[in-house]
């Protein structure tokens, strides 16, 4: 499985370095010079690295890696779970390193607060990887070229759901902040580990189960 991940990281490297290079510059240019706010660098950077992530899977299309796998002595559970596994790793590591250079950073320019920073990164990388399980199995289904579409929607639906159901809310006088207030903090986060282990779980079997039906 280290192979399938290293393979993935040779694929990118040259294209990760220089699309990842140009956006920081971009973002660094933006922060400092128009919005005069380090706060927006790190989730616009996670973004950036996220977006690299999805790319693997026109490489390998390109390069018709697919055929070539099917021939190897591998599962697709392995095949899969390799690029689950990248995924996870690159947008938790991504997201930590992003997130405390700008700490630093913002320690002697704006000041902004690492709680604001961390917080900001956190909700990116947590909208994120609810995107990339939801369209990982669409690639392995449709392919890049046709999921593209769906990722769109997977992007635009959520955030149009959320205006939605915030204006309902407001119109109807639920008071959210008082209601999940009165959760414990404890089985909110329990609650949410269960959601994303769920998601995570049904999102890598379904990738699974599409990767096999290649070899038929």
């Amino acid at each position: 499985m280290t192979g399938l991940i290293l393979k993935d990281l040779y694929s990118m490297r040259s294209y990760f370095v220089k699309q990842i290079g140009l956006m920081a510059l971009i973002y660094l240019v933006i922060c400092v010079a128009v919005i005069r706010n380090i706060v927006f660098f790190a989730p616009m950077m996670v973004m950036s690295v996220m977006m690299m992530l999805i790319s693997s899977f026109s490489f390998d299309e390109t390069a018709k890696w697919d055929i070539y796998a099917l021939t190897l002595p591998l599962s697709p559970r392995r095949i899969v779970g390799a690029r689950y596994l990248l995924m996870a790793g690159m947008l938790i590591g991504s997201s930590v390193v992003i997130a405390a250079v700008c700490s630093v950073a913002d320690a002697f320019t704006f000041r902004d607060g690492v709680p604001e920073i961390a917080a900001s990164t956190a909700g990116v990388a947590a909208a994120y990887l609810l995107v990339s399980l939801i369209v990982m199995p669409l690639f392995y289904k449709m392919g890049v070229e046709k999921a593209r579409v769906a990722m769109v929607i997977c992007f635009m639906a959520p955030f149009m759901l959320i205006v939605w159901l915030a204006e309902y809310l407001k119109k109807s006088g639920f008071d959210a902040a008082a209601f999940f207030g009165k959760i414990p903090l404890p089985a909110l986060a329990a609650g949410g580990v269960l959601l994303l282990a769920a998601l995570c779980a049904g999102s890598y079997l379904l990738s699974v189960k599409f990767y096999t039906e290649k070899e038929r």
